[in-house]
């Protein structure tokens, strides 16, 4: 991951592609500030404080998306060996 930007009401990250080298911007979320309920806005900080964890820490981050759109479904971190 070479970048997280989050702010009100939109995330975004650069996540570089571990088969090709290419990065690429993925949206963690994007809404209006009456849209989000109060699960979410934890759900979506628990996927920021893992992804800070993997840039300060050199953890591998994967994420999963739906294929051909670039909105996160989920975040995972591997601790390696």
């Amino acid at each position: 991951m070479t970048n997280l930007i989050a702010s009100d009401g939109q995330a975004f990250t650069d996540i570089t592609e571990t088969t090709t080298g290419t990065v690429k911007r993925f949206v963690l979320w994007g809404f209006r500030e009456d849209e989000v309920s109060a699960f979410d806005s934890i759900h979506y900080s628990m996927w920021v404080s893992q992804l800070r964890a993997a840039m300060l820490k050199g953890l591998q981050a994967t994420i999963s998306h739906p294929v051909g759109r670039r909105s996160v479904q989920s975040v995972e971190l591997t601790a390696g060996p």
